[in-house]
């Protein structure tokens, strides 16, 4: 303060110091028209209609003020729960949401009906809970024990942070009622995590469906100056934002009248310039300015005194009212919020006491000190916190960094002997720049917050691990990177997660902890898409356990035989083989099961069917021997998934409801949605449209519900194959273009190719996307499932334009590779039906000669698709219809009608309308007498395709 000097004379200072000025509560000035939002927003939560609505600010102008003052002029009873985000701290799974749901649990013991509205959760929402927020076991005490498994597939973790956040939701809707409407509240929300960002991205989403009451309003409040334009809380939907203001001069000056009274002009004008109308900063810089006696009442009215050089734009800027605050703080003073900063926002008593060592008494003389400054502020019987976050900023800023390290250090020593958590102790560790001292609490804080689905927060942790692993053991080494690993895989941060897996491996000692890492790294290549290097991963995890995959296809043959016998003899005998042991799996068989469960889906869509059927008969031979378990009910699922590939529906339908079953009777909700997934597929195969799309359409309410994104997209889209299949293309093709969408956000290949295949097919081939356009550029990287229907995609196109000799290229060389590599399924087939069209449209376009030259070829294709066809009989129709038009084309008129009608047979009876208005149009393209034929193709076409049809099939008739 060498700028202020006071002036000679005799002055009347103030009667009471700043505290006494202050010591009431502040005037709340400037915030009208934010306060009438507010109670218009209140009013709405009154009738049922809850608002999601954001304050936002830069730090100082009054954000949290604004709303406490908003709840306190309420009249009726309300419930309110407070989280806040904290920055500069041991960072805590969940902090602000934790917060919440802790004063939840408070207030429903208090209230039996809240309590019970509570409980009212259905059991496994309990469950999730319980995992996610410990807490709430003294809710839910009579929640079945948390159930663990090593099948990562099973939704434990893969998906829990959503089926966490989405039982969250229920939950704190639960706190309202048309009495006694509740307000969530997050402050700071600029620190929130990426799982808190997630939970208020649902929450945006829920408060905006119409027809639905609720009486919960979920506010965040945010710094303006922390929040870029690309900031997840700025991608919010709310209902409305609130952006605070700086204060008007005139507003500073009403503000300081209710303060101080009578003053003179140049103390609102210098309080006003000063503090950029920054509220804050108005408090500050009064207190300041009247703890350091600059601001001085003189006969009654308040003015500074200063010499004149407190004129000097350059110097008055450079003035740090808030650390004029401490300047004229005793020593031990300072020392104490320097302990009590770097703990953080809030503290306790006994743990500043145990770093500190300072005696009691003192302590307590401090604490009133503080408080009464308005430093601090006591928020329960040992705990206080700083009263603003600039406050607790600016003491940390003043500490010097060798000395901050040095209260981490006892910090985390203090807190290590007292058995504090492993948060703690590791963050401080880790800031005290000794992260070797972190490690095991690093690792277990990292552990313990993957446990409770906060990805974000066990990266952080195992990275403190990490650092601090040089002296560990290489084992030890190889779970944190392992852990790394996971995290990243978790978050889809695919490459990053590789690298960690790898260098996990490598570290690894033991054959087994070598194979669970090889069973990730097959993971993440399945996950990418490569399934090549999926198959060599899951290979070297086996041949890890002891157990080699055929190289030859006659050992591959031998095996196949011995494991298919194994399952009739496990049909003949159930009673002597099935469950003939009564001890669980133990870790390793457990883990070879997963190898060969999973090896046979990647089989499944790189190599051929022996090679699938191989792995999974093995995995099912094992399991059918134990108890119910995870790892059965996937095997049988993927069994009845497999049953559709030979045709034998009621064996597929069989082990379909044994699955479901053993998923229910385990609460395994995302096994349940997989099975029905499975189901549905299996009853599409079986042309069972109907069924097949009520199944379906179960798992998608599950698997979304259980946040497995990936697993939903492809059950919706063979919602939409069956709705395609039964003629309704307008349906199936708006699903297609949405899934697009979504499987290009989520980075799902294989779903994009699906997606494409499927919306060329319901549109026509008149289909130009840029996404479809960027993954054609790519296909060569793809699995041969994604290729093939990439090439539909491209035929059906080149079809529409009238390009017949690209469609044939491209249809013909997929059906090449696809007969080579025996890859024959419900998804490929459709390939050699297209094929036989583009050839049929090309015989209009040739000479006689060429005509006649491709007949062999044409024969052989149709004897092919009429074998094909009575196999996968969801391409009877289409096959039979081609083959009865090239027989026209050739002059065989007879046997043309003949297949024709064979045709117009099958999509009756299956209820294909569009293969039945294809098929009715060329029945009547040689008898134009026969108009009442070519009516009802018209007619069928108009259903599917709308008014638009003849534009999108044109080019096939």
């Amino acid at each position: 303060m060498e700028n202020f000097a006071t002036e000679g004379g005799v002055h009347e200072r103030s009667d009471a110091k700043a505290e006494q000025i202050f010591e009431n509560a502040l005037p709340f000035v400037g915030r009208e028209e934010e306060f009438r939002e507010l109670r218009s927003s209140f009013e709405n939560l009154l009738l049922g209609k809850a608002e999601f609505l954001s304050i936002e600010a830069n730090s100082g102008f009054g954000k949290s003020t604004l709303l406490s003052s908003f709840l306190t002029s309420l009249e009726c009873p309300i419930l309110s729960v407070f989280g806040q985000e904290v920055h500069s701290s041991a960072a805590s799974p969940l902090h602000s949401l934790s917060s919440i749901v802790s004063q939840v649990l408070k207030h429903s013991q208090e209230d039996v009906g809240l309590e019970k509205q509570l409980q009212s959760l259905a059991p496994e929402k309990q469950e999730i809970l319980v995992r996610a927020f410990p807490q709430l076991a003294e809710l839910y005490d009579s929640v079945a024990p948390i159930r663990t498994s090593s099948h990562i597939g099973n939704g434990s973790e893969s998906f829990g942070d959503i089926r966490t956040l989405h039982a969250l939701q229920e939950f704190l809707v639960c706190l309202g009622s048309a009495k006694k409407p509740a307000f969530v509240i997050i402050d700071d929300a600029q620190w929130s995590c990426r799982l808190t960002l997630e939970f208020l991205q649902r929450v945006s989403h829920a408060a905006h469906q119409k027809n639905r009451k609720q009486y919960v309003s979920f506010i965040t409040l945010f710094r303006s100056d922390e929040v870029t334009a690309g900031h997840s809380l700025r991608g919010l939907s709310y209902h409305r934002q609130l952006k605070l203001s700086p204060l008007s001069e005139g507003e500073t000056h009403r503000f300081l009248s209710s303060s101080l009274g009578e003053f003179e002009e140049s103390v609102a004008s210098f309080v006003h310039r000063m503090s950029a109308g920054n509220p804050f900063m108005v408090v500050s810089i009064l207190r300041g300015l009247i703890e350091s006696e600059v601001l001085l009442r003189d006969e009654g009215t308040w003015r500074i005194e200063a010499s004149p050089e407190i004129d000097s734009e350059d110097d008055t800027e450079e003035l740090d009212f808030i650390r004029l605050r401490f300047s004229h703080l005793p020593s031990d003073m300072i020392e104490y919020l320097q302990v009590a900063a770097v703990i953080g926002k809030e503290f306790s008593v006994a743990e500043v006491q145990d770093v500190s060592g300072s005696d009691s008494c003192r302590n307590k003389e401090i604490l009133q000190e503080v408080e009464r400054r308005h430093i601090l502020q006591q928020t329960s019987v040992d705990l206080y916190q700083f009263t603003h976050d600039k406050l607790r900023e600016t003491v940390l800023e003043m500490l010097p960094a060798e000395q901050l390290k040095s209260i981490h250090r006892k910090i985390a020593f203090a807190l290590e002997h007292a058995d504090g958590d492993s948060f703690s102790v590791a963050y401080h560790y880790d800031r005290a720049g000794t992260p070797e001292l972190a490690f095991f609490h690093a690792l277990s804080a990292a552990e313990e917050a993957r446990k409770r689905y906060a990805l974000e927060i066990a990266e952080r942790y195992y990275r403190i691990a990490l650092a601090g692993s040089d002296t560990a053991e290489s084992q030890l080494q190889s779970k944190v990177l392992e852990g790394l690993g996971d995290v990243a895989m978790l978050q889809g941060f695919y490459t990053k997660a590789e690298g960690f897996l790898r260098d996990a491996r490598d570290r690894a000692e033991g054959e087994f902890s070598v194979a669970c890492i090889q069973e990730k790294l097959g993971q993440l290549a399945f996950k990418r898409g490569d399934m090549a290097r999926a198959v060599q991963e899951y290979s070297l995890g086996l041949a890890n356990l002891g157990v080699s995959v055929p190289r030859s296809r006659v050992v591959l043959i031998f095996q196949l035989v011995l494991q298919a016998s194994l399952q009739g003899v496990h049909l003949i005998l159930p009673w002597f083989f099935l469950e003939r042991y009564r001890r669980e799996l133990s870790a390793e068989e457990r883990l070879r099961c997963e190898l060969f469960n999973r090896i046979s889906i990647a089989f499944h869509f790189d190599r051929s069917k022996p090679w699938a059927f191989w792995s999974h008969f093995h995995a099912l031979n094992t399991l059918e021997q134990y108890g119910p378990t995870p790892e059965l009910a996937s095997a049988l699922s993927g069994h009845a998934a497999g049953c559709s590939l030979l045709r034998w529906f009621s064996r597929g339908i069989r082990y379909a409801e044994r699955s479901l079953a053993l998923r229910r009777a385990l609460h395994d909700q995302w096994g349940e949605g997989v099975t029905l997934h499975f189901y549905g597929v299996l009853l599409y195969t079986g042309s069972r449209y109907s069924q097949a799309i009520d199944r379906c359409t179960e798992a998608v309410t599950i698997l979304k519900r259980t946040g497995d994104r990936w697993e939903a997209n492809m059950a919706e889209l063979n919602v939409a194959y069956a709705l395609y299949r039964l003629g309704e293309m307008r349906d199936a093709a708006q699903i297609a273009q949405r899934i697009l969408c979504e499987a290009e956000e989520i980075g799902d290949n294989q779903c994009v190719a699906v997606s494409a295949s499927l919306l060329s097919k319901a549109s026509g081939g008149k289909v130009e996307h840029p996404i479809i356009e960027r993954h054609l550029e790519n296909k060569e990287n793809y699995d041969l499932q994604s290729r093939c229907e990439l090439a539909q995609f491209e035929g059906i196109s080149a079809l529409a334009r009238g390009d017949t000799e690209s469609a044939i290229r491209l249809l013909r060389d997929m059906r090449r590779e696809t007969d080579r590599r025996a890859m024959n399924h419900e998804y490929t087939i459709p390939c050699l039906a297209w094929l036989l069209t583009a050839y049929r449209v090309h015989l209009k376009e040739v000479s006689k000669y060429s005509r006649w030259r491709l007949f062999p070829r044409l024969l052989v294709l149709s004897v092919q698709g009429i074998l094909t066809g009575v196999l996968w009989r969801n391409n009877l129709a289409h096959v039979l219809r081609e083959v009865g038009m090239v027989a026209r084309s050739y002059s065989l008129p007879t046997l043309g009608w003949m297949f024709l009608h064979w045709s117009l047979r099958a999509a009756r009876r299956q209820r294909c309308r569009a293969e039945e208005a294809s098929t009715r149009w060329q029945l009547s393209s040689r008898a134009p007498a026969n108009s009442a034929e070519r009516e009802k193709s018209e007619e069928l076409f108009r259903q599917c395709y709308g008014e638009g049809w003849r534009e999108k099939v044109s080019a096939f008739l």
